[in-house]
């Protein structure tokens, strides 16, 4: 394995941050086989978050996640960096100007400046993304020369630049795949330039200019350049919160792209220091078009691009109000100083409003789950009050400008949600806080999933297949079949052990001192609560290139029947301790991995853990749902049960306090459902 990058994400306990982390360990930008250390800074208030985060992209079992280290000082955060993702910064909030981030921001991006200079290697590579980003990255690469070239440091505008791909996409009434070049000119601000004039648009097997495909030039010089500079704001106003999920995939597109470079006859937008193009002052930190060599990892400002007047006066708005930035960020460091076409799939996510919901939408609509040449149509479902936060998802979404989501449905009734799906993700329920146990939610959630099991009998296929998240999970999924039978068959439903299952995966690998990727076969038999048994007595262990049984290798029995256990069985509760809420980025990730070994198929020779009905296998009474080891046949989407597994009398009595945890959960459920 080679060695690994050593990333920095600072800010990491944050909104951002906390959606970014997930897609670099996942492979998103440095590629599925390169090795990478996250370094997770933010202030010591957040060291217990960070924490939190950082439990949770163990659990999350990702291969190319060689660790994770949480830091509260610069000089630990900034030594020996290939990547800095400048994320922390003084937030912006609603109807905040930007001028007003300036000065918290300047003595931020001073400080990491001089880290970068002290403590980093020379060819690190900075994007800023903490607002105002181009003024930030002109103060932080001021501070961080002569050792941090200049052209090091990059501002990011790749979220503008997807905004107006995705609004153009739209507008032409073509895919994203079908649209290239579109152009940031200057700040990312509300004086920023979407400019089209050189963009292209593919219609009818047709490359067009941008204006021939829209034919609308009063849009593309009005209502268009407003939406993508008023879009955060806007996004501000639905979510009561600054964009998130597309601003970290902005950033990975951005970082991904100066890695790999970008695809012959085409540009990104990214605001690096000017060389003079264009006639933008040398050193102002302004968004132009650049095409990124692969090879050698540098960029380079396209020239030659024809402006009009109406471009160049775009320009000399933004280039001023940067260089009012500029010197204002001077005076205060000086105070301071002194497809194919296919059929898309329907793809419900309820509670999608809420943190896990947040966190999973992006992994579907990326084709982290179907696979990114299935187009996707995503429902997303809440509660009428948080149709305006369903919205902002929405919105989000939209600026990620993923090719293969085909659009995005907020609804709030269940008959809008459930009709025609083709999976469903069934996330919403009463949210577990910290103390609560389990039965406590068991009363609540017995209305929604009874609900819920009517609406798939009344309008889903009877192929939906469907995962219940929500806790208690194989309780609500054993509810919500029992009233979406006979059209949706109860094997179609299954509920979440995927996290037990990954969260065994992480400490197995840790305690034999290995990857996530030489870990096979964990099991979770029963409840997806404190009873479940997380079994490695089939588990195999690849270690000096030979396979061997989990306890050979770990050589510590006690350890696998004592500690191990309970660390897994606790780890959710853990984690609300830390992080003050339940897990959503692994709770995400485990609901993908669920649902994309469902959908494509288990591994030849290895299985996972699903909680499924029962078939009497194993000595558990039919159709309750427990989680058992399975494999999936990929060409025909159907799980079975893995046969033929000894089980010792230490095995027998965790399934039989499993087993009986689940009857009791059972009737309760029954009772209640007669109740309601």
């Amino acid at each position: 394995m080679s060695t690994p990058l050593r990333v920095l994400v600072t800010g990491a306990a944050g909104q951002i941050g906390y959606s970014l982390v997930l897609q670099i360990a996942k492979g998103d930008v440095f590629g599925k086989d390169t090795p990478v250390t996250l370094v997770l800074l933010d202030i010591p208030p957040m060291a217990t978050v960070l924490e939190g985060v950082q439990f949770e992209l163990q659990d999350c079992a990702l291969p190319t996640l060689h660790g994770v280290e949480c830091v509260t000082s610069e000089k630990e955060a900034f030594t020996g960096i290939d990547y800095a993702f400048l994320v922390g910064a003084m937030p912006r909030k609603e109807g905040m100007e930007r001028k007003d981030l300036l000065a918290a921001n300047v003595k931020i991006f001073k400080s990491q400046g001089k880290a970068l200079a002290e403590y980093a290697k020379p060819t690190t590579k900075v994007i800023v993304v903490g607002n105002p980003a181009n003024t930030n990255a002109f103060i932080c690469a001021k501070y961080a020369a002569p050792k941090v070239p200049a052209r090091n440091f990059s501002a990011m505008t790749r979220l503008d630049h997807n905004r107006a791909t995705a609004q153009l996409a739209m507008k032409a009434g073509v895919t994203i795949a079908d649209v290239k070049n579109v152009i940031i000119w200057g700040n990312h601000s509300s004086t920023q330039f979407p400019d089209v004039k050189h963009a292209t648009v593919t219609k009818g097997g047709q490359s067009v200019e941008a204006y021939n495909a829209v034919n609308d030039t009063a849009y593309l010089q009005g209502p268009f350049i407003s939406t993508i500079q008023k879009r955060g704001a806007v996004i501000i106003e639905k979510r009561k919160l600054s964009s998130a999920m597309s601003a970290a995939k902005a950033a990975c597109d951005h970082i991904h792209d100066w890695h790999f470079g970008t695809k012959p006859g085409e540009w990104v937008s990214m605001a690096v220091p000017s060389d003079g193009s264009y006639g933008i002052p040398e050193g102002l930190m302004f968004s132009f078009p650049v095409t990124i060599d692969g090879s050698t990892k540098e960029w380079k400002i396209v020239q030659g691009l024809s402006l009009d007047d109406f471009a160049k006066q775009k320009l000399a708005t933004t280039q001023k109000e940067l260089e009012e930035e500029r010197d204002d960020a001077l005076k205060a460091c000086d105070e301071a100083n002194m497809h194919e076409e296919k059929t898309p799939l329907r793809v419900l996510v309820t509670g999608a409003a809420g943190q896990i919901g947040y966190s999973l939408v992006l992994q579907i609509a990326k084709g982290d789950v179907f696979g990114k040449d299935t187009p996707l149509v995503l429902v997303l479902l809440d509660i009428p009050p948080m149709a305006s936060a369903l919205e902002g998802v929405k919105f989000e979404l939209q600026d990620c400008a993923l090719p293969n989501l085909i659009g995005v449905e907020c609804v709030t009734t269940e008959k809008e949600a459930f009709t025609d799906i083709d999976y469903a993700f069934l996330v919403g329920a009463m949210p577990r806080k910290e103390g609560m146990e389990r039965k406590d939610l068991l009363a609540a959630n017995v209305k929604i999933f009874k609900s819920q099991g009517k609406a798939l009998k009344a309008y889903a296929k009877p192929t939906t297949k469907v995962i219940v998240v929500g806790n208690p999970a194989n309780t609500n999924a054993f509810v919500c079949a029992r009233y979406a039978g006979p059209k949706v068959p109860p094997r179609n439903f299954s509920a979440m052990t995927r996290l037990d299952h990954n969260r065994a995966l992480a400490q197995l690998a840790a305690k034999a001192g290995v990857t996530i990727a030489d870990v096979k076969n964990v099991i979770i038999w029963g409840n997806h609560s404190s009873t479940q048994f997380p079994d490695v007595r089939h588990a195999v262990v690849t270690k000096g290139g030979k396979s061997i049984d989990a306890y050979t290798a770990v050589n510590d029995n006690a350890y696998l029947q004592g500690q191990f256990i309970s660390d897994i069985q606790k780890r959710g509760a853990v984690i609300i301790q830390k992080r003050k809420l339940s897990s959503a980025m692994s709770a995400a990730r485990a609901a993908c991995d669920h649902i994309h070994d469902w959908h494509f198929g288990t591994k030849p020779g290895e299985w996972v853990s699903m909680a499924v009905p029962s078939d009497g296998s194993y000595g558990i009474p039919p159709f309750l749902i427990f989680s058992f080891p399975v494999t999936i046949d990929a060409s025909t989407k159907q799980w079975k049960i893995v046969q033929g597994l000894t089980l010792d009398d230490f095995t027998r009595q965790k399934l039989a306090i499993t087993r009986k945890e689940l009857e009791e959960e059972r009737e309760e459920a029954l009772k209640a459902c007669e109740e309601h």
